[in-house]
Parts: structure tokens; sequence; C-alpha cells
């Protein structure tokens, strides 16, 4: 159930990294300077990636130690 948690917290992280490169893209556009390199675009990717893998492992915990607690 963890591995799943990670997964599904992973696909998210990548969802919202992917949408965050697009807008950063799209505002670098129209600003005067911009990164010259890919980098950045690449840390935050992997940033946010790994906060979401990190988050659904801390979700599926919380999950299953409250159920643990009220037994529902």
């Amino acid at each position: 159930m963890i591995k799943k948690g990670a997964f599904i917290g992973l696909i998210i992280g990548i969802i919202f990294s992917i949408f965050y490169s697009i807008t950063s893209y799209w505002i670098c556009l129209s600003v005067l300077s911009c990164p010259k390199t890919w980098e950045p675009y690449a840390i935050v990717f992997l940033i946010i990636s790994l906060g979401g893998l990190l988050l659904g492992v801390f979700f599926v915990i919380l999950v299953k130690l409250l159920y643990k607690w009220t037994k529902v």
C-alpha cells in the first residue's frame, strides 16, 4: 500500500512539475532575462517529483495509522 501511495504521489508530482515547467517557459517568453539553460527547470522538476513521492508515502502511512487507531 505504501508503494501505491508513493507511485500516486510521484505521478501527481510529475504532472504538477510539467505544468510548472510549461508555465515557467510561457512566462519566460515575455521576460527579458531568462535562464539560458535547462538546469533550473530540471532541478525544480526533480524537487517537485520527489516532494510528490514523499507526500504520497506520508499520506498512506498517516491513513494506515489512523485506520489502526480508530479501527473503522
